[in-house]
């Protein structure tokens, strides 16, 4: 398992800025594809579900499998919705959308997507509207599965039967390469 912490956020240094925090991904992207070992499964929540989902779709070669939960679609379009949340920003909102960079938004590069993609969206979710999973699985061409879950955002993997479903689709795509990398001397799953 290998997880960033990109510029400006957790302990990293830095400004979170959004091509900069792209360029980190890809780094992460990068060195995980020189290491080989095994497959490359790309899993990103909320806000690293965009950038994960957007790397993963224009990096080559491909990881072998993307899992998005609750991602952003457009950035601009979750700055205008987050602004119309309050009665003192909602006239605001056009002008948070025309702030926000459209170039690195997952929408218009996931169909570019050359692995297959789970994502998981709940009725629930406060945070990133559960359309923001739709759209993105709308437009996806790659072999797609959705999963609607119910909770509050990010909260998916509290779930058994959401990590099951998890398991059930990298068993079903990666075969027994996903199996393997689960199950210690015993053959148990871990």
């Amino acid at each position: 398992m290998f997880l960033i912490d990109y510029r400006g956020y957790g302990r990293s240094e830095g400004e979170p800025d959004l091509g900069p925090v792209i360029e980190d991904v890809r780094s992460g992207y990068r060195w995980l594809q020189g290491q080989q070992e095994l497959p490359l499964i790309v899993l990103g929540q909320s806000l690293g579900g965009a950038l994960g989902g957007f790397v993963a779709a224009t990096e080559t070669p491909a990881p072998a499998a993307v899992v998005l939960d609750a991602p952003v679609a457009s950035y601009p379009r979750i700055a205008a919705e987050v602004a119309r949340r309050h009665w003192l920003t909602w006239p605001l909102a056009p002008l948070a959308a025309s702030a926000m960079p459209r170039q690195y938004n997952p929408d218009s590069v996931i169909d570019r997507l050359a692995a297959p993609l789970l994502i998981f969206r709940s009725d629930d979710d406060r945070v990133v509207p559960p359309s923001h999973a739709d759209t993105l699985f709308e437009r996806a061409t790659a072999p797609k599965v959705r999963i609607k879950t119910t909770g509050r955002h990010t909260a998916t993997f509290n779930d058994e039967a959401n990590r099951q479903g998890l398991l059930d689709f990298l068993d079903a795509h990666l075969g027994g390469a996903a199996k393997a990398s689960r199950q210690g001397a015993s053959g148990e799953r871990q």
